[in-house]
């Protein structure tokens, strides 16, 4: 399993972290299909003598090859309100906040960031962010990752639409985790000290559960109305109603290192009858199908009525033999998927997907305007 830290570049200059801001959106797609984010806001403190142009961040899950820099919307005072959850003014592009801490907003170059795939895998991500100006004072970096391999950070327990229960779990500079990746010694020994931090997961509010963590302050969930945070995530929380979000808050006030880690860990579950809607549709289909299966068509009088019986019967023997051989299909798709054999084809599908999401998102858009 990953973890998220923070280290010094080899080639660069010292600096440290006096807050880091993480959060996990997890929002519902089509068909069933999880989109999951993280960001992570990192304010940074370099010495007045030394210019800090690159750091190394380190995330759990396996993520794309590209992230997105927020530094853009963050600039938006509007967007700097929901984020930090308190009055907050923008002023020559930096961040002021009320009790007259300010920042400044620093972009990183996209074009040099980029993941070590040697240090990489399907559980652990190596970045090496490089900054679009050097810092000599103070500066604020966000950035968005989208996670493609969720790894041990989210377990979904059932598949699609039919998912039950999600668990979450977030670990930063763990040293219990950091033995399971490539070069554990070196993370060991080069994991800076973060002195405050702040976690939030977002997860969709059909998904309830207490609030379960490790951290020393654990504020109470909160929801969130998915269609104000829409135009910052660039895409709809719900693509076919509106939908609301509950985010479950940690504050974590303690300096955060390798002999003190921070943990968050939440256990949610659905919040549903015992069978939705759709899922009692099927129900209804599935015994139907099957009363025209066991049907004798010899009870049935009539001509009309046995040929109705009959295509009936075949109907259902048709559709049900199609049903169990796409399930068979779907479910030998993700067991080759898993194992990489089928990963083009994985990819191309995600694709398709993504590009038809986000076509729904613009014309909603389009629409409210």
């Amino acid at each position: 399993m990953g973890f998220l830290g923070i280290m010094q570049d080899p080639h660069g200059a010292p600096f440290c972290v006096p807050e880091l801001n993480v959060n996990l959106w997890v929002l519902p797609g089509l068909l069933g299909r999880r989109v999951v984010y993280l960001e992570v806001g990192i304010h940074l403190q370099a010495p007045s003598e030394a210019a800090l142009t690159s750091f190394i961040l380190l995330l759990p899950g396996g993520t794309e090859e590209q992230p997105v820099d927020l530094a853009d919307p963050l600039v938006d005072p509007k967007v700097a309100k929901l984020i930090f959850g308190e009055q907050v003014d923008i002023k020559e592009g930096r961040l002021c906040f009320a009790e007259g801490k300010d920042v400044e907003i620093l972009p990183i170059s996209t074009t040099e960031t980029i993941k070590d795939a040697t240090k990489s895998d399907s559980n652990f991500s190596h970045w090496r962010v490089q900054l679009a100006r050097p810092v000599r004072e103070t500066a604020y970096v966000r950035l968005r990752f989208r996670i493609r391999t969720r790894g041990r950070m989210l377990l979904v327990r059932g598949f699609g639409m039919f998912a039950s229960r999600m668990l979450v779990n977030i670990r930063v500079s763990d040293l219990r985790e950091s033995v399971t990746v490539p070069d554990e010694a070196i993370y060991q020994r080069a994991l800076l000290p973060i002195e405050k931090l702040t976690c939030h997961i977002v997860l969709p509010a059909r998904f309830r559960a207490p609030a379960v963590g490790a951290a020393s302050l654990l504020l109470p969930p909160r929801i969130l109305e998915g269609r104000v945070w829409e135009r910052y995530l660039g895409r709809a929380t719900y693509l076919l109603r509106q939908g609301k979000l509950t985010v479950y808050p940690w504050h974590h006030d303690d300096q955060i290192t390798l002999n003190r880690p921070f943990r968050a860990f939440i256990d949610v579950n659905r919040d549903t009858p015992f069978l939705l809607p759709y899922q009692f549709l099927l129900a209804v289909v599935a015994v139907a199908c099957a009363e025209l299966l066991v049907l004798d068509p010899r009870l049935l009088r009539g001509g009309l009525a046995l040929r109705a019986a009959t295509s009936s019967s075949h109907a259902a023997r048709g559709l049900l033999t199609a049903a169990g051989a796409v399930s068979v299909a779907g479910y030998a798709v993700r067991l080759l998927g898993r194992r990489g054999k089928l990963r083009a084809l994985t990819e191309r599908a995600e694709q398709a997907m993504r590009a038809i999401e986000d076509r729904l998102y613009w014309l909603r858009m389009t629409k409210q305007k």
